[in-house]
């Protein structure tokens, strides 16, 4: 039954499941229970994990003590420098600053994340004390099994905010082979961290389920989303031009289904209907090759653009388009969709049918669901919602009611500091 996202007032999701060194520790100048924050990703780099990263650390400083471990800008604020210790909105930020490769030659990418992983850690072995509770990100991939063996043998506990599942997310790719060696040496560390975890957080229902199948105490799990910029991404008016814009806006990625949304539009050339990528990644080649061939009148490729950009970027579609490759239910929740649900706009989803983002399409009528590898399948369903125009706003107005029940930054800071209060209680009493 279609859920009214009007009179929603608190998304719930459930699970199926019911040395020889000298380290030198951090003294904690607050009586208010220490948290780390370990991640890549942090303020100034506004990329989706260091915006999210920051505004957890930000969103918790008023209710403990938070201090940040992050690497200098290495995304879309690559190059910039940003000070080594500084202390921002409340939380004490230290920077470390290994060397930085091209994250788009997989070699170099492998390499900065190594040299990023050991400069963190090295960081934390350093700072942390007993007693101390370490919130760290799946990014990069080896972060969270260090920091994890850091905290064991400093006597501190930790907890992993699961933004991709591994391996995954490197099967869904093709870099891992599903039973192989490597999926199975994988699989077992997974387990050994989220059970030496205090919590595991995942983004939506189908991680949970997912994260739940690798743990010996899946009650352990929490669901706790991304969420939109309720406040900076105002609502508008459908586009009124005459050709009908879908856009696909974010990073194009391996994992991301460029390929079939390339095929709709190349279907779609002889309509009044427009496809517009904003963004990079390693599939913007994809886009680029189809572009060259001088045959896609239909199709537009934009750069990344900025945080004050987003909302009129946003607001020049009729509908956004996410697209992921088949395999990724339960391994990625896209945040894009929350600043799409906050623009109006209503979402096309081209991803496995029991993927969260499709639950929450059908379950709040903010949009249509596509299978991936169905570029006929697509071209079809666009056509369709082009001379639907009621349908569109329909969908887009519930998909800013849904945004404004459940995914704003206050609504998700509170989960985090609840599920955070009773743990470092605990351990500072």
């Amino acid at each position: 039954m279609r859920r009214s996202a009007a009179t929603l007032v608190e998304y719930k999701a459930t699970i199926a499941v019911g040395t020889y060194a000298i380290v030198v520790t951090e003294p904690s100048t607050s009586r208010r229970p220490r948290l780390w924050v370990v991640s890549e990703l942090f303020y100034p780099e506004e990329v989706s994990t260091g915006h999210f990263v920051t505004g957890i650390a930000e969103g918790l400083s008023g209710t403990f003590d938070v201090r940040v471990l992050c690497s200098q800008p290495s995304y879309a604020m690559r190059g910039a420098l940003a000070p080594s210790d500084e202390i921002r909105n409340g939380i004490r930020i230290h920077r470390v600053q290994p060397p930085l490769f091209d994250k788009n030659v997989l070699p170099l990418r492998i390499l900065t994340s190594l040299l990023v992983t050991t400069s963190l850690a090295v960081a934390l072995a350093r700072r942390v004390a007993p007693r101390d509770h370490v919130l760290v990100v799946t990014n990069p991939p080896m972060l969270p099994y260090v920091v994890a063996l850091v905290c064991r043998i400093r006597g501190a506990a930790y907890t992993v905010l699961v933004h991709d599942v591994y391996p995954d997310v490197l099967i869904a790719v093709g870099f891992v082979a599903r039973g192989g060696v490597v999926d199975r040496i994988l699989s077992r560390a997974v387990r050994w961290l989220y059970d030496g975890a205090e919590q595991v957080v995942g983004l939506g229902r189908d991680m949970a389920r997912n994260i739940s199948g690798r743990m010996s105490a899946p009650t352990k799990v929490h669901v706790i989303p991304n969420w939109g910029d309720d406040e900076q991404i105002i609502p508008t008016h459908p586009n009124s031009g005459d050709r009908f814009v879908v856009q696909y806006l974010g990073n194009m990625g391996r994992t991301h289904d460029i390929e079939t949304l390339v095929g709709a539009a190349r279907l779609t050339r002889d309509d009044d209907i427009v496809w517009t990528f904003v963004g990079d990644g390693a599939k913007r080649s994809v886009v680029e090759r189809e572009l060259a061939t001088g045959s896609a009148g239909n199709i537009a490729l934009c750069d990344r653009v900025s945080a004050e950009q987003l909302s009129n970027t946003l607001a020049s579609a009729d509908i956004s388009v996410v697209a992921f490759v088949t395999g990724m239910s339960g391994i990625s929740v896209p945040s894009r969709v929350y600043n799409v649900m906050c623009a109006a706009r209503p979402l096309l989803l081209v991803a496995d049918a029991d993927s969260e983002v499709a639950e929450l399409v059908r379950e709040y009528g903010i949009g249509w669901v596509v299978p991936p590898g169905d570029p006929v399948g697509l071209a079809e369903t666009v056509r369709r919602l082009a001379s639907d125009r009621a349908a569109i706003a329909s969908a887009g107005a519930a998909a800013r009611a849904l945004a404004e029940a459940a995914f704003t930054r206050r609504a998700v800071i509170d989960r985090f500091r609840g599920m955070f209060r009773a743990t470092l209680d605990a351990q500072t009493a």
